[in-house]
């Protein structure tokens, strides 16, 4: 296997404003070794790439279509994903927990990197900059926000020949084959993904990197030091603007 490979989720509903420029600049700033696989709603896009890979996300992963249709009933944004409610749209949010899983469970590298699709890079990514990011004792890197209510879960990697590999990923889908997100007060991956992780590094099962490096903000990715390389557009006023305000006050 690989050192890495990257996994992403889009569609044509977000493609034209700012899932284009996340592939693209994987493209032309990630190392050429490095493959992304790009679990894709609907016919792909036009894009040329040697290792830039488009999957079809419902003939891929058709559990998530399966949850939809269970959970159907359980509110009426449930399976919306063009609301604004991030509390109750737990379809929208499983799309990148099922296309995590997927690469997760028959790897392709023993690093498995998932970027959100609006998370759009800056500048070259050296290969020694994402040694730095895994360790041999580690299992998941990921931006805590700690005391922060959740994780946000804009890039996350694990090291799937970690021991306990096969227990989290397990729990993790259980948190969608089995319903079980909806005991939580919000039905987003952020909740799926603490509910998975905390648990096991407090009972010193795995052990995990922090992505944010202790930045104090509700924004860390992009205003600690990993705010060079990356911007995520996250929510709809960065996704309008093009970018982050705190990156740019970060001085990136």
């Amino acid at each position: 296997m690989t050192d890495y490979s990257v996994v992403m989720t889009l569609g044509p509903h977000n493609w034209k404003q700012y899932g284009s420029k996340s592939v693209e600049s994987f493209d032309k700033y990630w190392p050429k070794h490095i493959q992304l696989y790009v679990y894709y709603e609907g016919t792909p896009p036009d894009f040329k790439s040697d290792r830039v890979h488009f999957l079809d996300y419902n003939k891929e992963i058709p559990e998530h279509k399966e949850f939809m249709e269970r959970n159907k009933d359980r509110h009426p944004h449930v399976n919306d994903v063009h609301v604004n409610n991030i509390t109750h749209q737990a379809s929208k949010f499983a799309f990148k927990v099922y296309a995590q899983l997927h690469e997760l469970e028959k790897p392709k590298s023993r690093y498995v990197i998932y970027l959100d699709g609006d998370n759009v890079t800056q500048k070259d990514i050296p290969l020694d900059l994402l040694d730095k990011l895994v360790n041999e004792e580690v299992y998941l890197s990921f931006v805590n926000r700690m005391p922060a209510k959740y994780t946000e879960t804009s890039i996350m990697i694990w090291d799937t020949l970690n021991e306990n590999h096969n227990e989290w990923c397990s729990t993790y889908r259980s948190m969608y084959d089995d319903d079980n997100i909806f005991q939580y007060p919000a039905w987003h991956d952020c909740i799926a993904f603490d509910e998975t992780t905390f648990p096991m590094i407090k009972a010193k099962k795995i052990k995990a990197i922090d992505l944010g490096f202790g930045a104090p903000s509700k924004h860390p990715l992009v205003v600690g030091p990993l705010g060079e390389y990356f911007d995520h557009l996250k929510g709809p006023s960065r996704k309008q603007l093009g970018y982050s305000k705190e990156r740019k006050h970060a001085g990136f």
